[in-house]
């Protein structure tokens, strides 16, 4: 992963992550030797584990403060099918409301 991102000088997306999942992983399993070294009295090792899990973090805040957030785009959103519903809807409300009475008054079936 190291020999990709150095060919083309850029650090994709899925490799961060892959990075970070990685990260999240090891601290997890450093914190926990290092418990376990520290019960066992091996302060000096334990020191060592407890030096490569603070380079580690110090990497992913150099990681972090590499990124520049970029601005969402605004999205544009097609208004056309909410109006034509919108439209529908209106028609619909109408002939219900309306066209009972219509139909007494005979303005829409001629009087036989």
């Amino acid at each position: 992963m190291v020999e990709e991102a150095n060919s083309d000088n850029k650090l994709r997306l899925s490799e961060v992550a892959y990075l970070l999942e990685l990260y999240v992983r090891t601290a997890t399993i450093l914190k926990t030797i290092t418990d376990a070294l520290y019960e066992l009295d091996a302060n000096d090792k334990a020191n060592i584990v407890v030096e490569k899990a603070i380079s580690m973090n110090e990497f992913i805040k150099e990681l972090d403060n590499n990124f520049e957030p970029t601005p969402l785009k605004k999205k544009e959103v097609n208004r056309k099918p909410l109006r034509n519903s919108i439209i529908i809807t209106l028609i619909a409300v109408f002939m219900t409301i309306f066209l009972p009475y219509c139909r007494q008054w005979n303005y829409i079936y001629p009087i036989q």
